[in-house]
């Protein structure tokens, strides 16, 4: 049953509301539900770095406002709803004994550490806070403490850079087996990756999605892609390039940017340009991008250039703008739309 529940969890943040979906998970999970939320959020965040900040939110203020309904389930309705639950997940006998032996002040530690850690579970301890009659207040105030700051912790490392696993100790394999899979990430012999010397895993790309440019250097799309997504106006980002003299960054709007056009079309390519200069600076000569494609059209599993769990399908997005590569390539003008005319642009940079 456990097994289910959990595939069913991951298995939303393929959908175009996941982000409710996070806040139900998120709010559920605090009072009855068994999953934590941290395996809808982290696809989520892995898919999308620039909005890991938001999801963390919506998980922290449902997670808290769920740890509220826990607290009201013990404190009004134990016998009738709380203990019927605890039941059903076995977990009523460890509750009990829980119940018997805490007093209020090492209540208010488990609520650090459930909120923080999931020891023990988040569910258990905001009934057994309502049981024992906790005040509210202070309850509540933990709670945001203890999830904000779990969850805004993992949207900085997954913001930062979703290439970056911190591996513990020297069972690094392990780890990565028993936790990659969470994330929805998948590590074979064609990926390229280093270990730097706090022991983390850096992803930096495949070797399968590397390309060769016409002047015959080898690109490593990856590590560029991460710099250009870093821009808060884009949902998504691909860099491609194979036969061209410099590689070309498309990329697609989140919902805020789309919503500020067509009036402000001209500040966004201003926009932009800064963005692409600033990502170019960074890259050496062969890999530095000729101009960015706005796609106007969006990407989605439904239409084939997503993955379920939300990641840009390389394969399919080259071959549905094959046709136009070279084109862009060729009006040198630092941001291009992809509905633009031939011979448009924004001007040289």
């Amino acid at each position: 049953m456990l097994r289910a529940f959990y595939d069913w969890t991951l298995s939303l943040a393929a959908r175009k509301s996941a982000e409710i979906w996070l806040a139900v998970i998120a709010f559920i999970e605090s009072s009855v539900f068994l999953v934590p939320a941290d395996v809808l959020f982290l696809p989520m965040a892995l898919a999308r770095p620039g909005r890991a900040y938001r999801y963390a939110a919506v998980a922290t203020v449902a997670s808290v406002l769920g740890g509220i309904a826990g607290y009201f389930l013990g404190y009004f309705a134990y016998e009738a709803f709380a203990k019927p639950i605890l039941s059903f997940y076995g977990k009523l006998e460890s509750f009990e004994t829980l119940k018997a032996c805490t007093s209020e002040d090492t209540l208010i530690m488990l609520l650090v550490t459930s909120g923080l850690a999931h020891l023990p579970p988040i569910k258990v301890v905001t009934i057994l806070s309502g049981v024992v009659g906790v005040n509210l207040w202070l309850f509540i105030l933990l709670a945001i403490v203890a999830r904000g700051a779990r969850f805004f912790a993992l949207a900085w490392l997954l913001h930062r850079g979703p290439d970056i696993v911190p591996i513990p100790g020297t069972k690094r394999r392990s780890f990565l087996e028993a936790n990659v899979a969470a994330a929805d990430l998948a590590l074979d012999a064609t990926d390229l990756a280093e270990i730097d010397a706090a022991g983390r895993l850096r992803l930096v790309g495949r070797i399968k999605d590397n390309f060769k440019s016409s002047k015959g250097k080898y690109v490593a799309p990856a590590p560029i892609e991460h710099k250009l997504i870093q821009n808060l106006s884009l949902d998504a980002c691909l860099v491609i390039g194979a036969g061209l003299s410099q590689p070309i960054g498309v990329v697609v709007l989140n919902e805020a940017a789309a919503a500020r056009l067509p009036a402000a079309r001209a500040e966004m390519e201003s926009e932009f340009a800064a963005h692409l200069r600033k990502v170019n600076a960074a890259l050496d000569p062969h890999e530095k991008l000729d101009c960015i494609v706005i796609s106007t059209r969006p990407w989605t599993p439904e239409n084939g250039l997503l993955t379920p769990t939300l990641k840009a399908k390389r394969a399919s997005i080259e071959k549905y703008f094959a046709a136009r590569i070279a084109d862009w390539g060729s009006r040198r003008s630092p941001v291009v739309w992809e509905d633009q005319d031939v011979g448009g642009g924004s001007g040289a940079g």
